[in-house]
């Protein structure tokens, strides 16, 4: 298991935040330019390997000039992350694979449909028109065409004229190729923290100074903050594996007051129903305030008319 935990940097000066949205600002023209490429469902082949995207951007002059090539190399593995994202979002919520399950009956049919479903390249053919071959799969054509057509016709409702689009620069990933890590002593003898994530020009780059002192290594994601101009680190953590259980099993009855009490009478967790009270009161507060500045627009603008 994994989680990603946001580390929050020190507000930024002007001419580093400048810097960080400039950057920023290439890499997402540069997937804007790759996900509208890959609309394009014969290109779907593709998003079986990223690296086979970034090969084929490259061999097609899809790379921008004068941009560092390893940047614009993660914008292409983030475009083809983006785009099945979106495709399996799609999938899910119009539940093909369930429609698949009860349209079909026969063991091989329901293999050969969720082998296509399993393959980009598969789905890519049969919205242009074809009928995949699956090697491990043996079933006579007509069957493949059939179930090709059907699939054509539950993934074309599915996705409908839905795309994914880059609309704001806000956020770039980045490997760690691309930053480094280092600590600096501040004038007081504390150690202050710096992600040194890579610059719009060559050989230089950006210290973004953390808030703390957190562990920063593998792939990284840069989220701009605009209204306080500073960032965000996501870095990604492996969760420990709970230890097995121990003992008698137990009967848990789970409550609002407390977290849940067992068998016995014991209640576990009883701080959860004072921070569930206090949480709740201050969303009400916080909506009653928000009700009561439309209201008051409202009165302004009908006055204004009158």
């Amino acid at each position: 298991m994994k989680r990603t935990v946001r580390l929050a940097t020190l507000p930024l000066n002007k001419g580093k935040y400048g810097e960080l949205c400039s950057v920023i600002g290439h890499y997402s023209d540069a997937k804007r330019v790759f996900v509208a490429h890959l609309r394009q469902t014969s290109l779907w082949r593709l998003l079986d390997r990223s690296k086979s995207f970034r090969d084929y951007a490259k061999a097609h002059g899809l790379y921008p000039t004068s941009i560092n090539v390893h940047l614009i190399d993660q914008a292409a593995f983030d475009a083809v992350d983006t785009c099945i994202r979106h495709i399996e979002s799609c999938f899910a919520r119009a539940n093909i694979k369930a429609k698949t399950w009860r349209r079909f009956t026969d063991e091989n049919e329901r293999h050969y449909a969720y082998a296509c479903l399993a393959r980009y390249s598969a789905i890519g053919q049969i919205m242009g028109g074809g009928i995949p071959e699956i090697p491990t799969v043996a079933i006579p054509p007509d069957a493949r065409a059939k179930i090709a057509a059907y699939l054509h016709r539950v993934i074309r409702d599915a996705l409908g004229s839905s795309w994914p689009t880059v609309v704001k620069a806000r956020s770039m990933s980045l490997d760690s190729t691309l930053y480094s890590v280092v600590d600096n002593e501040t004038r007081t003898g504390k150690t202050r923290r710096y992600v040194q994530v890579v610059g719009p020009t060559r050989n230089k780059r950006i210290s973004l100074p953390l808030s703390g002192i957190s562990q920063v290594s593998g792939n990284i994601r840069v989220v701009l903050d605009e209204e306080h101009k500073r960032a965000f680190i996501h870095v990604i953590y492996d969760v420990a594996r709970l230890p097995k259980a121990t003992g008698p099993a137990v009967a848990l009855d789970w409550g609002i007051t407390e977290v849940c009490t067992d068998e016995y009478g014991v209640h576990h967790g009883k701080e959860y129903g004072p921070a569930l009270r206090s949480m709740t009161e201050r969303r009400n507060k916080t909506g009653k305030a928000r009700q009561g500045k439309a209201q008051t627009s409202r009165s302004i603008k009908e006055r204004c008319w009158l």
